[in-house]
């Protein structure tokens, strides 16, 4: 009886750590400088694997450096708190940290997650970004500066306009003025007084005043 309980023991023991959902790929979307969490963990959490590691593929899957400048300060791992719980937390996510990570264990059992960052990426860039918008932004506050100038020139030209007929009001009032000239026209009155035997001639004279204008 006791030999099999010890042979159960060890075939339980000797089988290790079952990845739950073992072999799939698993995707995961996240937004840009949050955080992430890539599941991984065995199907009994009473088992501890003998190893694992994380891995993240470029050209190639390549093992992650928590120490790099990359992941420093911004990964957790659980296996202290729960030695089945292998997940990874990702904090203040990037656009590097988009892509394909692996969590393998024990070399042999591995589960797939493809993290697709939110906000990153030629599609989740900003509008101003993108050339054609740029070009017909560009080309709005062209016409926009050329409609203004217009109407700054066509004000001005009235104006300007306004002030000559102005000018040549005033040139004509004072052409006017000038031309108005006074003459005095004397006018001779002769009158005889017969006072005296000797004829005496007196003379008398007015002046006559009026305005010409020569025009």
């Amino acid at each position: 009886m006791q030999v099999g309980f010890y042979l159960l023991l060890l075939l339980h023991f000797g089988e290790g750590c079952i990845l739950q959902d073992q072999g799939k790929t698993i995707m995961v979307t996240a937004d840009i400088s949050s955080s992430v969490l890539l599941s991984c963990y065995c199907s009994d959490l009473q088992t501890t694997p003998e190893a694992f590691i994380w891995r993240k593929h470029k050209t190639n899957w390549e093992d992650i450096d928590f120490e790099s400048d990359q992941y420093r300060n911004r990964v957790q791992l659980f296996d202290n708190l729960s030695p089945a719980n292998l997940s990874l937390l990702i904090s203040h996510l990037t656009e590097e940290d988009a892509g394909d990570y692996e969590c393998n264990a024990k070399g042999r059992q591995n589960i797939y997650f493809r993290l697709t960052i939110k906000g990153s990426g030629s599609i989740e860039r900003p509008l101003l970004g993108n050339p054609i918008v740029i070009l017909f932004a560009a080309v709005g506050v062209l016409a926009l500066v050329m409609v203004l100038g217009g109407i700054i020139c066509c004000r001005y030209r009235a104006r300007r306009r306004g002030q000559m007929k102005t000018c040549e009001r005033k040139e004509r009032r004072n052409q006017e003025s000038k031309d108005d000239v006074t003459y005095s026209t004397i006018v001779h009155i002769k009158s005889l007084t017969p006072t005296s035997p000797v004829m005496n001639t007196r003379y008398e004279y007015s002046s006559e005043y009026a305005c010409i204008k020569l025009n």
